[in-house]
């Protein structure tokens, strides 16, 4: 097994830990929204994270070619954003993942092809 720190979520700096109401009472949004390329206070940008996105599932490609299976476990903003990646989709793409707990999707590349067998299967929890 190995520890990658390019799977962590989005850093969102200054609002870790923050409920969204007082985040939003201490740290307001302009009204346009913020730009992909400005990043959160002591955090990073959308634009970041996408590169970092990009940056693990490229290395992830390339390192781990000879394996037959990769399992992948992080955190839903990442996976939604390496899941854009792998579908090659653009940086600023409105496109969102549905990725809640445990979710487990199942991606497959060979060669030249992508193929998407599932997203967000969740069958193992309806045990519990």
């Amino acid at each position: 097994m190995l520890f990658e720190t390019d799977l962590m979520e989005f850093n969102n700096g200054v609002l870790a830990g923050l409920s969204k109401e007082v985040a939003r009472v201490k740290y307001p949004l302009p009204l346009a929204g913020r730009p992909i390329h400005i990043p959160i206070e002591q955090g990073e940008s959308e634009l970041e994270f996408r590169y970092r996105a990009e940056r693990i599932f490229h290395k992830i490609m390339q390192d781990y070619q000879a394996y037959n299976r990769v399992a992948i476990v992080s955190h839903g903003g990442l996976i939604s954003q390496f899941i854009k990646a792998f579908l090659k989709q653009s940086n600023v793409s409105e496109l969102r993942f549905a990725t809640g707990d445990t979710g487990i999707h199942l991606l497959e590349a060979k060669e030249r092809l992508r193929v998407v067998r599932f997203l967000y299967k969740q069958e193992h929890l309806k045990e519990i």
